[in-house]
């Protein structure tokens, strides 16, 4: 690869993450703000500036944002890494969400992807995934991980970023 390849490559990587992002919820004392009603007006203010600006500024506060990148939900400050194992199914009672949750990084709250999809009247989580050289087999009642995030479901190990 020449170094203009390169350059363009960086370029656009530049541009997509700090202007094409598209912020959903703000995660604040494990409660997520939506930006509707009152809050539209924080929607406006944190578009207008770069991303990593606004992901510095709210990590200072203590306040993650969950957005919109490349097709991808992702959250803003991550300090712990999990690689989640592959996933079979997963679904809400009957409602089969395997295609779904590929577009979820494993910080998302459960109780996000409730509210995008409106689950709210389902009772449990089934998730059949490939761990440690087994198929295993898992039905979670939501009312239990509501609080959570994806990667809680699997009970797997951390990895720290610095």
């Amino acid at each position: 690869m020449n170094k203009l390849q390169k350059c363009l490559i960086y370029s656009r990587d530049f541009f997509v993450s700090n202007w094409m992002v598209y912020p959903k919820a703000l995660i604040y004392k494990n409660r997520i703000i939506y930006f509707t009603g009152v809050y539209i007006l924080l929607y406006f203010i944190i578009i207008i500036f770069p991303f990593c600006f606004i992901s510095y500024l709210l990590k200072l506060f203590n306040i993650d944002i969950i957005y919109k990148l490349d097709s991808i939900y992702h959250t803003s400050f991550n300090e712990l890494f999990h690689i989640i194992p592959i996933i079979f199914n997963f679904s809400f009672d009957d409602n089969d969400f395997t295609l779904k949750i590929k577009y979820y990084t494993s910080n998302i709250p459960i109780k996000f992807i409730i509210d995008e999809y409106n689950l709210h009247s389902y009772k449990q989580i089934k998730v059949k995934y490939f761990m440690n050289s087994k198929i295993l087999d898992k039905t979670l009642d939501i009312d239990n991980y509501i609080d959570s995030r994806i990667y809680n479901i699997f009970e797997i190990p951390v990895i720290k970023i610095k």
